[in-house]
């Protein structure tokens, strides 16, 4: 998406949870909510929050308004759009088809959308990891007309097939939105069913998330939350712009909930859909940012800041990118990098202990389990 809206949906702390839990005391609980309340109360986080603890019961609440103009909370079970999450069901569902040998990551877009320019030289590859040169359709000047009309994938990969690329496939990278949506398109062909109902059969119906699913269906959502971006104060946000969710189709449409987004992560760590093993993915899988902020035994926080992030398995299966308007806090002073990528971080609300902990172990347990994953360290840098 053009921007993730203020209303931050969905944030998760995925720690594997024991199947008998104990209940947390009370503190614990407090300390979490404590903790959130200045960034609740600035208008920087509004959002469910799931925490999972080994041996211990899990966390679910919810923070902020779901529709100001209502005066609707956010509730447990509150759906938000997910934004730039959208991108790992769309390279998990190119995973699948990979592995049913439907198509390769070396075909061409051009074996599947015939016609289209320079389809001979970008490849599946190159669209999954953002080296394919497709502009990022969020930037061309003549989207922001456009964006109110439903589209199709169809139309969009005619429209984008009259820009220039940014340079040639494979030279460099650069974050496109656009190549997902023409990834979405390439599954409703493979697989001969628009985007949404594949996944809809294949993921989500399999998987048991009953509170996920499409925005550009144009089906009205139950319990939605209502998007926002930053704005003046004294609220600090505004009404987005008004447009059409089919232009996000494969790279921003989705919605769901805290629940079923850990849902969605225990099934890739699980190999449930696909031998995330096996999937020959671009860019080496298994390196996560872990959202949430880190607490002691005691119920303080360890690291005396808030992440908010997604758990995503790098380019291959979705990428976040870095920027102000991603950013969590209008007032952060710094960011971390965390398997590589550059992720917001809040201004530390207290000063940090002086005793904290030298890792994180909830981050190495939720990704040892994934090939190729590097170690970090507490403060974000990746061990050799």
């Amino acid at each position: 998406m053009s921007s993730v809206r203020h209303s931050l949906g969905a944030a998760c702390l995925l720690v594997p949870c024991a199947a008998n839990a104990t209940q947390s005391p009370p503190s614990w609980r407090e300390a979490v909510a404590a903790y959130v309340a200045p960034y609740v109360q600035m208008n920087d986080f509004s959002g469910t929050i799931l925490m999972l603890r080994p041996g211990k019961d899990s966390l679910i609440t919810a923070f902020g308004v779901a529709d100001r103009a209502r005066g609707t909370l956010n509730r447990t079970d509150t759906r938000y759009g997910i934004g730039s999450l959208t991108k790992t069901f769309t390279a998990a569902a190119i995973a699948m088809l990979t592995e049913r040998g439907k198509l390769s990551l070396r075909d061409t877009v051009g074996k599947f959308i015939p016609g289209f320019p320079h389809g001979r030289e970008i490849t599946i590859e190159h669209l999954l990891s953002h080296t394919s040169g497709v502009p990022d359709y969020h930037s061309l000047p003549d989207y922001n007309g456009m964006r109110i009309h439903p589209t199709t994938l169809a139309q969009f990969a005619a429209w984008i097939g009259t820009k220039p690329l940014d340079f040639r496939p494979g030279e460099r990278s650069a974050y496109s939105s656009s190549g997902y949506a023409l990834l979405a398109y390439v599954i409703e062909r493979v697989a001969d069913m628009p985007y949404r109902d594949f996944l809809q059969r294949q993921v989500f119906e399999p998987l048991g998330m009953r509170d996920t699913g499409d925005l550009a269906s144009g089906d009205p959502v139950q319990d939605l939350a209502t998007g926002y971006d930053p704005g003046f104060p004294p609220a600090g946000v505004q009404p987005p712009p008004k447009m059409s969710a089919t232009w996000l189709e494969g790279s921003g449409s989705l919605y769901s909930t805290a629940s079923d987004l850990a849902t969605w992560a225990r099934a890739l760590l699980q190999n449930r859909l696909f031998r995330v093993h096996r999937a020959r993915l671009p860019i080496r899988m298994g390196e996560a940012k872990l959202a949430g902020a880190r607490f002691d035994r005691a119920g303080r926080p360890d690291n005396a800041r808030l992440r908010f992030a997604h758990v995503h398995l790098r380019e291959g299966l979705g990428y976040h990118r870095h920027s102000r308007k991603h950013s969590v806090s209008r007032h952060r002073p710094h960011a971390d990098r965390l398997g590589g990528h550059r992720i917001p971080r809040a201004a530390p609300a207290t000063a940090p202990p002086a005793d904290r902990p030298s890792a994180s172990r909830a981050l190495e347990a939720v990704c040892r389990p994934l090939p190729g994953w590097s170690r970090i360290r507490a403060d974000g840098a990746r061990r050799p």
